[in-house]
């Protein structure tokens, strides 16, 4: 008879290819972390890809004055929502700009992203843009993508 021991799989840490303009890099607890929250991500599988990112555990944007000059990590969306991340905790609080599809009510704030990961209704589900790359608000209001939706933010 097989020996009854844990035989699940630890969940595999994603390598870091991002350049880092801070000087701050993810320490092996940052990347446990990470792999921690991608392995409780409910969707994974119907994303086709993991919803946490290590690139933006960046604790930086906690001391900085104006938060705009700091550059966005990651963009994740869904429907008519645009969540801008300039930083998370290990427990998968980000921190950014939100736009739940009007403008004129986007704000600043903290946001759950293990809240935002965990909705799955009907054709909706939020995903992180893979193809990010991160740059300040204010390069972000000279692309016609973001012209609307940052419109408010100066």
């Amino acid at each position: 008879m097989d020996n009854p021991t844990n035989s699940a799989s630890t969940p595999e840490v994603e390598e870091v290819t991002w350049t880092n303009k801070s000087g701050w890099e993810p320490t092996d607890a940052d990347h446990i972390a990470i792999a921690m929250l991608n392995g409780i991500a409910q969707h994974t599988t119907r994303r086709g890809q993991s919803f946490y990112s290590v690139e933006m555990l960046d604790p930086t944007y906690m001391e900085a004055e104006d938060v705009r000059e700091l550059p966005v990590l990651g963009h994740y969306f869904g429907g008519s929502c645009d969540w801008l991340v300039v930083g998370m905790d290990n427990q998968g609080v980000g921190y950014g700009y939100a736009c739940l599809g009007d403008p004129m009510d986007a704000e600043f704030g903290s946001f759950s992203l293990v809240e935002i990961e965990s909705i799955n209704k009907g054709l909706l589900i939020f995903e992180r843009d893979e193809h990010w790359t991160p740059r300040t608000f204010a390069e972000l209001k000279q692309e016609q993508r973001w012209a609307e939706i940052l419109r408010y933010v100066y």
